[in-house]
């Protein structure tokens, strides 16, 4: 999934719409704005949660490359552990 690909920005300090740049370009799928916030507001344990940020520009966090990259390899993948449980009939 991830090797074999040259990362858009090497050895940079990311900032969000950096980040979710890298993340499409290295899965091909988008993550929306507002759910990389939800991920980086999230308490661990508590479905999934992005990296802690490397830094701050300000008030503006950033991330390294490597923390991005290392964090996808261990993210679930697409409708992996949650939502309610499918309703299956008794007979079935």
């Amino acid at each position: 999934m991830i090797t074999g690909y040259q990362v858009p920005y090497p050895r940079k300090q990311l900032t969000t719409p950096m980040v979710l740049d890298l993340v499409e370009h290295l899965t091909g799928q988008r993550i929306k704005t507002t759910t990389w916030h939800t991920y980086t507001s999230r308490i661990p344990g508590q479905g999934v949660t992005a990296p802690k940020p490397d830094g701050y520009f300000g008030a503006t966090a950033w991330w390294y490359t490597k923390t991005i990259t290392d964090w996808l390899k261990t993210r679930p993948g697409q409708g992996k552990g949650g939502g309610r449980p499918r309703n299956v009939a008794a007979d079935a």
